[in-house]
């Protein structure tokens, strides 16, 4: 297993070798303070490198490693440290990449408060051609293009209560001051490539930020340990970044195909989720349009349950003459309040053999509860049952209740034909909508993993 570890490490440290061989005309080389590999500074903007190969961050100006270690990342990005690029028809290079975490407070706008939170993201720090500093972030929501910009009133907020102006410096159209929507206290998990700064030990990192048209305008700044100012504020906006304008700005051959694979994965899922949810939605749709489907040919009442011997009532004959038809039949109870009793229909043949029945306990309840009035109640049965011979059929009613609690009240019985069996019509619904809640989600935006 040693060997094996010894291995994969030369395998890897070969591959990010192999990534740093690129060179530009504006590259220079440090060595890196701690394992003395030959480490490249493409912004004479930044402060400090990150080793990626031992991790150490190293000081650019004096050549010693930084007070603080910061993980690295366990897998290469295909935004690899000095790909090349195209922005705005401007060439681009990518400096550095950094994970953070950070602990938050989101404006809930509907109960009126913070709510607490935490929040992760990767970012990629872009040089363009002209020395601007961009930042390409990515999150579970998706891809950001971050730029700088400067406000009208620059301030860093003392906290999360305060409004503050973060309206660009000539966009009187933005009324201030505004609500900070979020706000948030970042530590940096994972480092690579170049750094603006020096980050020091137990080092915050504060943001806010509010929205408005679509676009995210913030504030980030650096808190020093044992400091109570911030230091280094650097405002920005934050706008959308889809996947096809990230491919446009760094169009990797294995990214376009691997994308070109999932948009067709996406395109052949939909085919299939969108016609069994439709489907399903019919059929389920059908169901309530056909349950109370049927013509009553038939109708029997008891007047006082309390009548009805040990025998029960029997009604007929009926004669049903349609074979291979669905019925209907059932009974449907008047009883007082807070009051229950068992009630069984059974359908008989022409000899007053019970072929079929159901039966139920009812009841009716009604009060108060919490000062409001309540009125419940289960009083009906019904069955659908397939005719398979024409002829004289019998209703036979029976009736239990407690001896000790007698109660009297009414009971319809009745029988319908022409029924359609529509509970064949919800399991299909249901079985068309699962396979496209199971289809449709595979077929959700789905993009090449970056890291």
């Amino acid at each position: 297993p040693q060997i094996i570890e010894l291995v994969a490490t030369a395998r890897r440290r070969k591959e990010l070798l192999h990534r740093y061989e690129t060179r530009t005309t504006a590259t220079s080389e440090i060595a890196c303070a701690s394992c003395k590999i030959a480490l490249r500074v493409l912004s004479p903007s930044s402060q400090s490198v990150s080793c990626y190969a031992c991790g150490t961050i190293t000081e650019i100006a004096s050549l010693r490693a930084a007070p603080i270690r910061i993980g690295k990342f366990s897998k290469p990005s295909a935004l690899s440290i000095g790909l090349t690029g195209t922005f705005e028809g401007k060439p681009i290079q990518i400096l550095g990449r950094l994970a953070y975490k950070a602990d938050t407070l989101e404006w809930d706008s509907e109960d009126s408060r913070y709510e607490t939170g935490t929040w992760s993201w990767v970012e990629w720090s872009v040089m363009t051609a002209a020395g601007e500093i961009l930042y390409i972030s990515q999150d579970s929501e998706g891809y950001y293009l971050n730029r700088g910009y400067v406000p009208n009133s620059p301030l860093v907020p003392a906290n999360v209560y305060e409004r503050v102006d973060f309206s660009p410096s000539g966009s009187p159209g933005l009324p201030t001051p505004r609500r900070i929507l979020e706000w948030g206290e970042a530590n940096i998990q994972q480092a690579e490539g170049e750094l603006s700064w020096t980050p020091e030990p137990k080092e915050a990192i504060g943001y806010a930020e509010y929205s408005s048209g679509g676009t995210t305008f913030g504030v980030e700044w650096r808190t020093p340990p044992g400091v109570k100012t911030p230091c280094e504020a650097e405002y920005y906006t934050a706008s959308k970044l889809s996947f096809d304008a990230l491919l446009n700005m760094f169009p990797l051959p294995a990214l376009l195909a691997e994308y070109e694979a999932l948009k067709r994965y996406r395109s052949e899922r939909l085919t299939w989720g969108i016609p069994f949810l439709i489907l399903g939605l019919i059929l389920i749709g059908a169901f309530f349009a056909t349950s109370g489907s049927g013509h009553r040919i038939f109708r029997g009442e008891v007047q006082h349950i309390s009548g009805i011997s040990s025998d029960g009532a029997v009604f007929g004959p009926i004669r049903l003459d349609a074979p291979h038809t669905i019925y209907r039949f059932g009974f449907q109870a008047s009883i007082p309040d807070n009051s229950e009793l068992w009630v069984g229909l059974e359908l008989l043949d022409a000899s007053q053999s019970p072929i079929n029945g159901h039966d139920g306990d009812l009841w009716r309840e009604s009060g108060y509860d919490e000062g409001e009035h309540y009125s419940e109640a289960d009083l009906s049965r019904s069955q659908e049952f397939y005719l398979e011979e024409p002829g004289n059929y019998y209703l036979r009613l029976t009736r239990e209740q407690d001896s000790s609690k007698p109660i009297d009240g009414s009971v319809q019985v009745y029988v319908d034909d022409n029924v359609i069996w529509s509970f064949n019509f919800l399991i299909a619904g249901i079985i068309g909508v699962a396979v496209s809640l199971f289809v449709l989600p595979l077929s959700l935006p789905r993009y090449p993993t970056l890291n």
